[in-house]
């Protein structure tokens, strides 16, 4: 599993991906987030259909899916950030049916769990130095590959983009760099530099320093004046030339919008389906990826049914 890890980092050259930087990617970018919830929400609506032959086995199974789905699967599609995760079911005492039910999950940061294996089998999961098996314990994963115990992670797809948006003179950089260019960068002041004005208390300050000075206060976005000094031809002795637009502006919002789409494709999430049309076909065009979502969604549900009911 290392060297799938490392082979794609070095085929994108990038700095290694750990949890810490999934952590940072979920709490820096709001499309990251965003990305999840549109998976997330695709979940929300799905249900379990629980057959028994014996009614009260039924019941009892109806009650604890309702338990554990309805009001614990915050931390149970929280699994596909990281791959994996390890949840601990509590129980309580039902007097009215004499029966254990399940209470709820307990989630643990991902770098503080490990999976157990007897025999070649997953068995529990350890939380630091503290181990877990049997109804104790419930080991999800997601996007699992030849038996790993852990899974990749949506968060680590989303990496590759994210980092291009975020790193040094990356696209938000960029932008950002722009736009103080357009706001404040510019100006252009003809002083003569080995002359200087004498000021209202009788100093003398350098041209040069007077027009950084005036320069600076530009940036409060208040009025300019400017000195008027003419030699004895009759030419300024100061000019000022204001900044000019800068064209191309374009590319570069293109350039950002164009990670964020990447972002959403990391989490399986086309961006037809959120995105909203352009030409006014409406949802023309747009089934297709629809059910491209549909389809992961449901994959990802029945994984985590199949590892609820183990």
């Amino acid at each position: 599993a290392n060297r799938f890890y490392d082979s794609s980092l070095l085929v994108n050259q990038l700095p290694l991906y750990t949890l810490f930087t999934g952590r940072m990617m979920v709490d820096s970018d709001p499309i990251v987030e965003f990305a999840l919830n549109v998976r997330n929400a695709a979940l929300m609506v799905a249900e379990v259909e629980i057959k028994a032959k014996n009614g009260r086995v039924q019941q009892w199974l109806d009650a604890q899916w309702n338990t554990i789905w309805e009001l614990n699967r915050r931390q149970i599609v929280a699994t596909k950030k990281w791959g994996f995760a390890g949840l601990q079911p509590t129980y309580k005492f039902n007097p009215s049916t004499k029966l254990l039910d399940i209470d709820g999950l307990k989630d643990f940061a991902p770098e503080d769990v490990r999976a157990l294996e007897a025999n070649g089998k997953q068995c529990g999961f350890r939380v630091k130095d503290r181990k877990l098996f049997g109804p104790r314990s419930l080991w999800l994963t997601f996007n699992t590959e030849y038996g790993s115990p852990y899974g990749k992670g949506s968060l680590r797809r989303m990496y590759p983009p994210w980092f291009e948006k975020w790193m040094d003179r990356g696209a938000k950089k960029l932008i950002q760099q722009r736009m103080i260019k357009d706001a404040y960068v510019g100006d252009i002041f003809w002083t003569p530099f080995n002359l200087s004005v004498e000021l209202p208390d009788g100093k003398q300050m350098p041209w040069r320093d007077l027009a950084r000075q005036i320069a600076e206060n530009r940036m409060s976005g208040g009025a300019m004046v400017l000195p008027m000094f003419m030699d004895d031809k009759g030419n300024k002795l100061m000019e000022y030339e204001p900044p000019q637009n800068i064209t191309g502006g374009t590319d570069t919002f293109a350039w950002k919008d164009g990670l964020d789409e990447d972002i959403l494709r990391g989490a399986d999430v086309p961006i037809e389906v959120v995105k909203a049309s352009e030409t006014g076909s409406g949802f023309s065009g747009r089934s297709i990826p629809f059910m491209v979502l549909l389809s992961v969604c449901t994959g990802e549900f029945v994984e985590y049914v199949k590892q609820v009911q183990e």
